[in-house]
């Protein structure tokens, strides 16, 4: 039973950030396209208020799990404690 647990929290970890980040990204690309870019004026800062969320929550997903995955190296050569 604990193998089956095991797997299935493997399966959701990567659904959430295999389908989770690029969605996030999409989204974000949707209202960055929906900012209505007239003659260098936006007309709807909402939209593109979003979309640099998105993008800003994908670029900081992005440097977490790099350092997640080397902390042990940043750890052992340069004696920095990330997590």
């Amino acid at each position: 039973m604990k193998i089956l647990d095991s797997l299935l929290n493997v399966v959701l970890a990567g659904l959430v950030f295999g389908v989770g980040l690029p969605v996030i990204y999409v989204l974000a690309l949707r209202m960055w396209d929906r900012a209505d870019h007239v003659d260098s004026v936006i007309a709807r800062r909402g939209t593109l208020a979003m979309a640099w969320t998105g993008f800003a929550l994908v670029g900081i997903m992005v440097l977490v799990a790099i350092l997640w995955i080397t902390r042990k190296s940043l750890s052992h050569y340069l004696g920095i404690t990330v997590f």
